[in-house]
């Protein structure tokens, strides 16, 4: 077995793709709805924890709707915000928690994500990893 999900006749999944006639938007429409990476900028005061040199993260806002987490390229609704996080060693938030699921994917290098409420526990993403830490449990990066 090679342990990868795989989609078929049994696989179930929340959302249902509709053929017919959708929305019309122009290319100045959709402009809103884009983020490139070159123009992110960083939101160094993203976090309370912010003011501790050792617990700066380079956050940049890719979604988030109305700017509620921090000035971001596409800030229409949507139920979700996704930024970018680039950290060096020992720079980490303190641990804590939230009342929804934050998902972690590690881009290069290594990614490691510590949990509990002491933190006592800790997996390490590779390159394209995913975690998708469930609402309430402590954990810091």
């Amino acid at each position: 077995m090679s342990g990868r999900v795989t989609s078929g006749p049994t696989a179930k999944t929340p959302y249902k793709r509709r053929a017919g006639v959708g929305i019309e938007m122009t290319e100045a429409d959709i402009a809103g709805w884009v983020a490139r990476f070159a123009d992110l900028g960083a939101d160094p005061n993203a976090f309370r924890d912010a003011n501790d040199p050792s617990r700066r993260l380079k956050i940049m806002w890719a979604i988030s709707p109305e700017n509620g987490g921090g000035p971001a390229a596409i800030s229409r609704p949507h139920p979700f915000h996704m930024s970018y996080i680039e950290s060096e060693p020992g720079h980490h938030p303190v641990l804590h928690y939230h009342e929804y699921a934050e998902v972690f994917v590690c881009l290069r290098g290594q990614y490691t994500i510590h949990w509990g409420n002491a933190g006592e526990h800790k997996v390490v993403l590779d390159p394209y990893d995913v975690l998708s830490v469930p609402p309430r449990l402590m954990r810091s990066v």
